[in-house]
């Protein structure tokens, strides 16, 4: 059976067509009411086009197996999906691993820093200063005053304008180093009187408490008034005694046959 206005095939039970919603036959038979009943729109023959009343709810008989929105199998999902993620910020990431580097560069710079205090300390330690070293050597000051006793000239001779004597004196120190000593001194004397002299000493004295012979060099110059002043330091580096090991050296000045004198001696370990 076809539709009368719009020719869609019908099942020969169904009571209205679900295109257009007319009624069929079928439906006026179970009602027993006519096509040309006012309550139901009569159809224009003469028209081609028929005006209907809105269609009746749907029957399992009035479905339309064309309509796509009937014959879906998927029920309408009305969920609507949650609003995606918002992506996340390379600036907070770049300021953690910042923070880890920072953080390797300050533990490897304190390790660096702490094994370069580490190795200053030993060598501090194993390097003794010139004062530490000087300690373990028994450093020490002395000073005193010596008079020359006697003096016994040897030679004299010409040279050029100048005369060299050689001589030989005794004297004795007091103070912090005791005893007498004997000097072999060779002085060149110039025509003004002031002369240039150089010679070894030999001193048979107690020092520090220790007593022997110690032998040094000295040099030295001096004035037409008699004044002079010069430097001593080890000659030979030897002795004798308790004194074998001295070693040391100083000043010392004057005038005609006394002065002063002050060295700084220490012992050999």
């Amino acid at each position: 059976m076809d539709c009368q206005v719009c020719g869609t095939q019908l099942p020969s039970e169904a009571r209205a067509c679900p295109n257009c919603g007319t009624l069929t036959p079928a439906s006026y038979t179970n009602a027993s009411a006519s096509p040309y009943d006012p309550t139901i729109p009569a159809v224009s023959r003469s028209s081609p086009y028929a005006v209907s009343a809105p269609p009746p709810p749907p029957t399992q008989y009035g479905a339309n197996p064309y309509d796509s929105s009937l014959q879906s199998p998927y029920p309408v999902n009305h969920y609507e999906a949650p609003p995606p993620l918002p992506p996340r910020r390379p600036g907070h990431r770049i300021g953690i691993i910042a923070g880890v580097i920072l953080l390797v560069l300050l533990l490897i710079g304190g390790g660096v820093f702490a094994w370069l205090q580490y190795s200053a300390a030993r060598n501090t330690t194993a390097i003794p200063t010139p004062a530490t070293a000087n300690a373990a050597q028994q450093h020490f000051t002395a000073k005193g005053n010596f008079t020359i006793l006697s003096r016994t000239n040897i030679s004299v001779r010409q040279d050029g304008q100048n005369k060299i004597y050689s001589y030989t004196q005794q004297g004795v120190d007091s103070g912090d180093i005791t005893g007498s000593f004997t000097e072999e001194e060779t002085s060149s004397v110039h025509p003004d009187n002031t002369a240039n002299f150089s010679g070894t000493s030999t001193c048979t004295c107690t020092e520090a408490g220790k007593s022997g012979t110690f032998i040094y060099a000295y040099t030295g110059t001096s004035t037409a008034n008699g004044s002079f002043h010069g430097q001593t330091f080890d000659g030979h580096g030897s002795g004798t005694g308790d004194l074998a090991k001295l070693h040391g050296q100083g000043v010392f000045q004057g005038q005609g046959t006394h002065g002063t004198y002050s060295s700084e001696l220490y012992f050999d370990a």
